[in-house]
């Protein structure tokens, strides 16, 4: 047999083959990465330093708009306060628990072991150490990470070995932990001494490192972040209403269904470029705002300071304000009417014909086309982009054929159709996603009826599966691996209601294979089983984008989240 260092020698190769065809070649030759700031024993995991893979979008080849200035030239200033606005509204500050991703808010209240760093415009992202200093892979199923010392948590509290293996435990064997499958490859957690925490896999992980950030993506993402243990064992799950984390930024005030405040800490254990402690900026709100229109005009009018995802029919007013940056994220994209037949009840579960029907009366071209506004890009193959491990265009998938979906709906048992109904969460770009569907459901018998829901009301719609149709937006992830939680059994966003052991073997045994040319076949026998059940599929997709004003510097996408922790005012 062929040594582990082999085996990863060999994996890096191959990812690195499969990378350099997935993505355009740079106009220019970028900068050289700097080492990774990784300790280890033996060679790491192909994943540890996998580059994530662009999203397909004709943007990617434009460096210019994928993104800002990399480096501010002015002198770094400190005070003021920044604003975002979020398009959901929080459940909890328990990002543990949570069915709301953790977005800007959780990076800055929450310090994680690692932190996925882009390393290249092109979107080659790398973990890199945060509250771990360095790690180390003795075997292929244990990972040892050495601890930062003098971390404190924003109630006084110590930061060690204990405190993280608290948190792992927690999220992995909390009843309600909406992070539990993040880290489903991890039997144990051990700390052996203040400084090392020991994580014992049940199989080898591509990913762990990945999982360890709070980039994985969509629900269940923030769930690394590290809270204090005194203070999570005093308040139990109340925790929520009053965390506390070992961030820059420590909880101040939350209004409910308005805003949530933070505050700097003091005692933040990163110094910044002047040499004092970060955060630059003294406090930190996110606003709910549903309508990103709204967010725009508030944008323009300097009173908040960060969107993400405006609309793609605001695009080009954006990109023309002088006053504006705006920073497209090519590498990552929102799958949008990413749809579901209910697999648990309702005339869809015992009806292939039927599921089939629906899914070839989508026009994915003119659902892109006309919501896309030149960004939208059809999307085929459920969550997987152009570039991902699995995809492959030559797969069988539903092509928009009206004729045929009113042939399968005859032969389904409903030659004079049927009536449904489509719930979805109620937001203006959803609204016209949800109208359009209507519409190419309408003309072939499948006759719509469109139910709009507060995004906690249809979440919990979803969870007890009282539904008959429903579409959402889905998130990418840095790997294949993250469409997990959407398809296997237990998922945290399987809102398809479906369980199939085919699709949680398939999906084990791409998580837990390293090399990547086996992980692409693995992951295209994925696509095809789920293409197959015909129970979910998506419409289209755009590169996902941050805009803020000029004044705005240094923020940095871990994956497709904005990261403020080294943000400042030139104001």
């Amino acid at each position: 047999m062929r040594s582990l260092a082999t085996i990863m020698v060999t994996s890096l190769v191959l990812l690195s083959f499969l990378l350099a065809c997935a993505q355009p070649a740079p106009t220019a030759a970028p900068t050289k990465p700097p080492a990774p700031a990784v300790a280890t024993t033996a060679p790491a995991p192909p994943a540890a330093t996998k580059p994530a893979v662009a999203a397909p979008t004709s943007v990617a080849t434009k460096p210019a708009t994928a993104a800002p200035t990399a480096a501010p030239v002015a002198k770094i200033k400190r005070g003021g306060t920044i604003v975002s606005s979020y398009h959901a509204s929080r459940d909890t500050l328990d990002l543990k628990l949570s069915r709301v991703d953790g977005h800007g808010l959780g990076i800055l209240m929450y310090d994680t072991l690692l932190r996925l760093d882009l390393v290249d415009p092109a979107g080659k992202f790398e973990p890199k150490g945060e509250l771990a200093e360095s790690w180390s892979v003795p075997d292929p199923k244990t990972v040892v990470l050495k601890l930062r010392k003098g971390v404190k948590f924003h109630d006084g509290t110590d930061f060690d070995a204990e405190a993280a293996k608290y948190n792992i435990d927690r999220m992995m064997k909390h009843p309600q932990s909406t992070g539990k499958l993040l880290l489903a490859e991890v039997t144990s957690v051990e700390a052996p001494d203040p400084q090392t925490l020991r994580l014992i896999l049940k199989q080898p992980s591509p990913v762990i490192f990945h999982k360890l950030t709070q980039a994985w993506g969509g629900v269940g993402s923030g769930a690394p972040g590290m809270m204090s243990k005194a203070a999570t064992e005093k308040q139990g799950d109340n925790i929520g209403s009053q965390p506390v984390g070992s961030g820059p930024f420590q909880f101040d005030r939350w209004l409910r269904d308005d805003r949530v405040i933070l505050k700097r800490f003091d005692g933040y254990w990163k110094m910044g470029e002047d040499a004092k402690p970060l955060p630059y900026f003294d406090r930190f709100e996110e606003r709910w705002i549903p309508d990103p229109a709204i967010s725009l005009v508030e944008i323009k009018a300097r009173t908040i300071q960060l969107t993400t995802n405006v609309e793609g029919k605001d695009v080009a007013s954006v990109k023309s304000d002088p006053n504006l940056t705006y920073y497209e994220l090519p590498w990552c994209g929102i799958s949008f009417f990413a749809a579901a037949l209910n697999a648990k009840t309702g005339p869809f579960i015992n009806n292939l014909k039927l599921r089939q029907a629906a899914f070839h009366a989508i026009d994915r071209e003119s659902m892109a086309k006309v919501l896309g506004f030149g960004l939208g890009i059809p999307m085929y193959y459920l969550y997987w982009t152009k570039g991902q491990l699995g995809y492959d265009e030559s797969l069988p998938r539903y092509n928009y054929d009206a004729e045929k979906s009113k042939k399968l709906l005859a032969e389904a048992g409903y030659p004079q159709g049927l009536d449904i109904s489509l719930d979805f969460i109620s937001r203006p770009e959803d609204q016209r996603i949800a109208e359009i569907a209507k519409d190419m459901w309408d003309k072939v018998g499948i006759r719509t009826t469109l139910s709009a829901m507060e995004r906690l009301a249809w979440l919990d719609k979803m969870k007890t599966c009282n539904y008959e149709t429903n579409f959402a937006r889905m998130s990418s992830s840095p790997d294949p691996d993250g469409h997990s939680r959407l398809i296997v059994t237990g998922g945290g966003a399987n809102y398809i209601c479906g369980s199939w052991p085919e699709v949680d073997k398939c999906m084990e045994e791409g998580r837990t294979t390293y090399e990547p040319a086996k992980r692409h076949e693995i992951y295209k026998r994925c696509i095809t089983i789920m293409y197959e059940n015909a129970h979910a599929t998506t419409g289209y997709t755009r590169p996902d984008n941050f805009i803020y004003p000029k004044y705005v510097m240094g923020i940095r996408p871990q994956w497709q989240f904005p990261d403020l922790k080294e943000a400042w005012l030139n104001q």
